[in-house]
């Protein structure tokens, strides 16, 4: 077979196969996820062996994650939910996180220097009217540690 004529034959079956994929993502999904729960170890010392061939590769990608919008994001929302916040609001209050450039409370201007002008979570109010975990306040480090 020529060169040409494998080429194109490849081609035709990527296409078929994408289209396939693209027919019975869920059904095909559901699959992988019943597989990875059935064969943890298989599916942790394959991880583990393409993490140790492709250590830099693997760091580089996780490095562009964790600065990307979308990392930082995603790392945030973890965080606040692991302090026990709610995310009834995230997007609405990740956007106000962003945007504020000065403490609620004492109004100093926020920056990313630790520990007084960093900017730090909502303030956490147990409160009739705020439940725990509800954001109340965007506040410097010095507010949150002797304030809230």
């Amino acid at each position: 077979m020529s060169s040409r004529v494998e080429s194109n034959r490849k081609s035709y079956i990527r296409s078929r196969n994408r289209l396939y994929y693209l027919k019975n993502h869920e059904k095909i999904r559901k699959q992988q996820i019943l597989w990875q729960k059935n064969n943890r170890d298989k599916l942790y010392q394959y991880q583990r062996t393409y993490y140790l061939k492709h250590k830099d590769k693997v760091k580089e990608i996780a490095k562009k994650w964790r600065y990307s919008a979308k990392g930082k994001k995603s790392t945030m929302r973890y965080c606040w939910k692991s302090k026990g916040n709610s995310l009834e609001n995230f997007d609405e209050n990740y956007n106000r996180y962003l945007t504020t450039t000065q403490c609620d409370l004492c109004s100093r201007v926020l920056t990313n220097s630790w520990p007084s002008d960093k900017k730090v979570l909502f303030c956490r109010t147990q409160t009739v009217l705020n439940k725990v975990g509800d954001f109340k306040n965007i506040v410097c480090g010095h507010c949150y540690h002797y304030k809230c």
